[in-house]
This record gives structure tokens, sequence and C-alpha cells, in this order.
């Protein structure tokens, strides 16, 4: 019986609830068409423009200028260190072809000192081997004179030897004697005509 109740009380309550539900369906088809969520009210679109021609203000005037201030700078500092680098590289260039001349000439100047010495050492050279020949044909000479008075010497040493050689060999051939005095003519002529 109570679930007789219950549900008989629920029944009730359904209905009561249907036609409640029918009722405000009919007035909410009464009232006005609902807004469409697609396309925004005349005071939002105004709202939203105002804000966005702010942000726009904003950024354009406030936020963005220190911004493009910033890379502007360091477009700047980068140009600065590529313009630094290029003429570093030209610096290096040239002190390159600066050193490179620099050797080549003192590469240059050490052959010409190199080729300077060497006339310098034949011309020593020449003058030192001149000297010996001159000192050489100086003794040759005194030598030589020295032989020939050694061989005059000895050989007037022998003049009076010979003489007497000769003039005893000459008295044994012919079995006389033989004057020395007499005969000393013929045998320096003999003699002087050996040497």
């Amino acid at each position: 019986m109570t679930l007789q109740l219950l549900l008989n009380g629920e029944l009730a309550f359904a209905e009561e609830s249907e036609t409640e539900g029918e009722e405000e369906a009919h007035t909410v088809e009464e009232a006005e068409d609902p807004p469409n969520p697609v396309i925004p009210d005349l005071n939002e679109l105004l709202w939203a423009a105002f804000w966005f021609f702010a942000l726009w203000a904003l950024m354009k005037f406030v936020l963005l200028p220190p911004i493009l201030r910033g890379r502007a700078k360091r477009e700047d500092v980068i140009r600065a260190d590529k313009d630094a680098a290029e003429r570093a590289r030209a610096d290096l260039v040239a002190v390159q072809r600066d050193y490179q001349e620099a050797l080549s000439g003192a590469r240059a100047e050490a052959n010409s000192v190199l080729d300077e010495a060497r006339a310098e050492a034949d011309v020593y050279r020449q003058g030192l081997q001149a000297e010996a020949d001159a000192e050489a044909n100086e003794r040759r000479t005194q030598v030589t004179s020295e032989i020939e008075q050694a061989r005059a010497a000895a050989l007037a040493g022998m003049h009076d030897d010979v003489s007497a050689l000769a003039v005893e060999a000459a008295s044994m051939v012919v079995e006389e004697p033989i004057d020395a005095d007499g005969s000393q003519s013929v045998i320096d002529q003999t003699l002087g005509s050996d040497s």
C-alpha cells in the first residue's frame, strides 16, 4: 500500500511537472528569440575595437620601440664586429704581405752580403796567392842566385886545383913539364867555355 501511495504520488508529481513544462514551453516560445552566440553584440564589438586599438597603440608606441632600438643596436654591434673582422683580415693580409716582402728583402740582402763576402774572399785569396807567388819567385830567385854564387865560389875554389891538375895531366901526356903561368890563359878559356 505504501508502495502504491508512493507510486500514486510520483505519478501525480510527474503530471504536475508535465503541465508546468508545457506552460513554460509556451511562455519561452512566446518570448524573444535568444541571441546568436556567433554574432557579437554591438556593445561587445565596441569594447573589442577599443581594447584592440588600445593594445595596438601600447605595442606600437610603448612596447615595440625599445625592442626595435635593441635590435638596431644589436645589428650595429654585429655590423661593427663584421667591419672590425674585415679590417683585421685586411690588416693580417697587409702584415703577411709586408712580412713576405721583408723576408724576401732580407734574403736578397743576405745573398748580396754573401756574394760580397765571396768576392772579397776571392780578392783576398788572389792577393794572398799573388803575394805567395811573388814571395816564392823572390825566394826562388834568391835561392838561384845563392846557388849561382855557391857554384861560382866552388868553381873559383876549384879553378886553381883544376888548373894545377890540368897542367900536371898535360905534363904527363906530353912527358915534359908545362909552365902553368904560360898556359893559364888556355886553361881559363877552356874552363870558361865549360861553365
